[in-house]
């Protein structure tokens, strides 16, 4: 024994703590895209949007008419032919910067990564024609602001967010976040039915008897089965022990009090085990979860609530957790249906290959046999990075006037 009257058993720092159980979270992942903001300088003046506004964004804004459904103007096989040669995007003192300029540059800089996101939106969009799919403009609409209401934010504050925090512009975020998952989980949708015994798995979860626990956790076995045995002599030190023995140092910090252990979540060999204690100071066996061994006293049982729901409220309780099982089952399935179309497809990246980029002039990719042109890869740059390469080409062109002016050049050497 030490001093203290606990178990001598040395202490060990060595061991990461691990939780035993946690709740399962909805993580807002999704590929982000770059558009900075346009800067303005002296004797610059910009003409932005016109082609890209037309033929970028795969619905209209909510106020306008909705387009034709699951249509994806960049992603769609002949969607535009933008006259890119008449376009002038910008002129620095008299000197015009064309969008065809715009469209090389962005492709030699970006070409060879977005053309792999412009086949796999092509992807959705042909399995969505396929199957008669649709994804209306009122549809992305609702999910934004769903979205917003998530984090409490209106609609408005939530894209002026995504733009100044994340750099993503709205039409970037309809057309590359919502729109591809409205479409995935339209295309998985035979595989997001709630069966009524997850609902009431999920209803349990949220309403149903939780249990009041203390814990200690340590790597060791023999360390562990040291400290149970002194535990079940003298099971009011349980707090003590676990403040002086444990290496999960949050809950040893609180003399091993964690958060309520709930059914269906977590470790089933905890839950089973703290589940399985009938009477408040009871001890588990040890437990072994996630390479550690872990020690449960019963604190308190949090009775079950389910019986208290109003009848009223039930049917909305119901209907949020269906909606958060369905976004649960999602993450798997549009991940499933997303791989299956990529393994069944027939796709050439024409773009990446050298050899094919002479055979295959004005190709970027065949998707299925259906040709993606460069032309269609150039403005997807331009959506995605023509601002930041815009502001680049205006600063390059602003120093080449400056040095023509000054009579000075740059040689290769000097680089």
């Amino acid at each position: 024994m030490s001093k203290h009257g606990h178990p001598a058993v040395p202490k060990s720092s060595a061991a990461k703590p691990v939780a035993p159980s946690s709740r399962r979270r909805s993580l807002l992942a999704a590929g982000l895209v770059c558009v900075a903001a346009l800067s303005t300088a002296l004797g610059v003046r910009l003409w932005w949007g016109s082609a890209s506004a037309t033929a970028q964004a795969p619905v209209a804004p909510a106020a306008a008419a909705p387009r034709a459904a699951a249509q994806i103007p960049q992603s769609a096989p002949n969607a535009r032919r933008p006259d890119t040669a008449a376009k002038v995007v910008a002129v620095v003192n008299g000197q015009p910067i064309s969008r065809e300029q715009l469209g090389q540059e962005t492709l030699r800089r970006y070409g060879k990564d977005v053309v792999e996101n412009l086949v796999n939106k092509h992807l959705i969009l042909q399995a969505c024609q396929q199957q008669g799919l649709q994804v209306t403009a009122q549809e992305i609409e609702l999910e934004v602001s769903n979205m917003a209401a998530k984090f409490g934010l209106s609609k408005d504050r939530w894209l002026d967010m995504l733009q100044s925090e994340r750099n993503i512009n709205p039409e970037q975020y309809r057309n590359d976040i919502i729109w591809p998952t409205l479409a995935l989980r339209k295309l998985a949708a035979d595989k997001l039915e709630v069966t009524p015994a997850e609902l009431q798995s999920a209803l349990e979860t949220e309403y149903g008897e939780q249990r009041q626990v203390r814990m200690i956790m340590i790597k060791d076995k023999a360390r562990c089965q040291q400290v149970h045995a002194y535990l079940l002599s003298k099971p009011e030190e349980f707090g003590t022990v676990a403040k002086d023995y444990s290496e999960d140092k949050p809950s040893a910090s609180a003399r091993g009090l964690i958060p309520p252990v709930r059914l269906h979540v977590g470790e089933p060999a905890v839950e089973q085990a703290v589940f399985a204690l009938k009477n408040e100071g009871d001890i588990t066996d040890l437990v072994s979860a996630a390479d550690h061994h872990f020690i449960f006293k019963l604190e308190k049982v949090l009775p079950d609530r389910t019986a208290s729901i109003a009848a009223a409220s039930r049917a909305q309780v119901e209907a949020t957790l269906r909606d958060r099982l369905r976004e649960e089952k999602l993450r798997d399935a549009a991940g499933d249906v997303f791989k299956k179309l990529q393994e069944g497809a027939q796709v050439v990246n024409v773009f990446n290959d050298p050899a094919l980029k002479s055979q295959m002039p004005g190709v970027a990719a065949t998707v299925n046999g259906q040709n993606l042109t460069v032309l269609q890869l150039a403005e997807e740059c331009i959506a995605r990075h023509g601002a930041d390469v815009l502001e680049g080409e205006i600063n390059r062109t602003l120093l080449q006037q400056q040095l023509k002016k000054a009579n000075l050049t740059v040689e290769q050497q000097d680089i």
